[in-house]
């Protein structure tokens, strides 16, 4: 029998059912499959814990939070932009710019039915300036708290210091695969045999047969993929029973590992290029002296004074015979003009 079949799938979601206040506590030491586990519970919680068979509970008061830093690595997880760094803001902190000690006492009285709080200094310590005083907010307003891949207290960072009592008088359950067994939570759901927090997280929905969307399955498909390098590591049956019922309710598979969609640039020579062999067209003829075509060694020598010494006649044959054969060398000779007899 699995291990999974024999952990309290069915008391957490009753639990969960029952609960009004909801925190979802990650690691400080982030991962992609705590992040993409609990960022798929919260959407699930957030939209109503809907179940199969129509029942629709009204929508939790829930959050998310963790005291690591969310880089960019996680950024395309649904629901990413949830997470928050403080734990909650129930009881309003007042911080005052000085030195626990310089405080003598503190007391408070109902003046007009107004509460007064009033700040005694000790002897010798200036009195505080209204510069000195800040407000901010701290305590948890949740009757139950989920932990996402963690043994103990040690795990979740800054944020137990801020909150000490973090799990008194809370119910809690934990979700944890690795390490010994969880020391946090009233429920566990621990197996070290299951390849990852969302496979766990899988078969609580599918036990509290709650109906999820296409967003929350990605998620969970991505924690998967990331925990067992693309089901090269501890990938059982139960893993791709896991992934297959992620797929049937519209989960995409390499959510994290597909380059983001980018609008396509075709290179402006595109548009130009011919489909057919281009075509050169010929340049159009120049008219030419043959003189000038004609290489050194194929150039007569012609006599000074008839290059220098033309006449317009002589110039107008010459343009009229510009495509005419090549004159026979005799023609270069000096000629004995004849006159005729009279």
């Amino acid at each position: 029998m699995s291990a999974q079949n024999q952990l309290p799938f069915s008391q957490t979601a009753q639990k969960i059912a029952k609960a009004k206040s909801i925190l979802i506590l990650l690691p400080q030491q982030l991962s992609v499959d705590s992040v993409a586990t609990g960022l798929a519970l919260y959407l699930s919680l957030k939209d109503g814990f809907n179940q199969l068979d129509g029942e629709s509970k009204k929508s939790k008061s829930v959050s998310i939070v963790s005291s690591g830093d969310v880089t960019v690595a996680y950024q395309r997880l649904y629901g990413v932009g949830s997470i928050a760094k403080k734990s909650g803001s129930k009881n309003l902190v007042i911080t005052l710019n000085t030195e626990y000690d310089n405080v003598e006492k503190v007391s408070s009285d109902n003046e007009n039915s107004k509460f007064n709080l009033s700040i005694e200094m000790k002897e010798g310590i200036e009195r505080l300036e209204k510069k000195d005083v800040e407000f901010s907010y701290r305590g948890i307003d949740a009757d139950l708290i989920i932990t996402m891949g963690m043994s103990s207290t040690n795990q979740i960072g800054e944020l137990i210091t801020q909150e000490p009592t973090l799990f008194a008088d809370r119910d809690s359950i934990s979700f944890s695969i690795n390490g010994q067994v969880p020391n946090l939570g009233n429920i566990k759901l621990y197996d070290p045999e299951a390849s990852s927090l969302a496979e766990l997280m899988v078969s609580l929905l599918r036990t509290a047969k709650i109906r999820i969307n296409p967003d929350i399955a990605t998620n969970l498909l991505a924690a998967i993929e990331a925990a067992t390098n693309n089901f090269t590591y501890k990938a059982t049956a139960n893993t791709f029973s896991a992934i297959a019922w992620c797929m049937r309710v519209g989960g995409k598979r390499n959510h994290l590992s597909s380059p983001a969609p980018a609008q396509v640039q075709v290179p402006q020579s595109s548009f130009s290029t011919p489909t057919t062999q281009p075509v050169v067209q010929a340049p159009f003829p120049q008219v030419q002296n043959p003189v000038q075509n004609q290489t050194a060694s194929q150039m007569p020598v012609v006599p000074e004074p008839q290059t220098t010494n033309q006449t317009p006649s002589q110039a107008s044959q010459e343009s009229s015979d510009q495509d005419s054969e090549t004159p026979q060398q005799d023609w270069f000779e000096p000629k004995i003009y004849r006159g005729g007899q009279v």
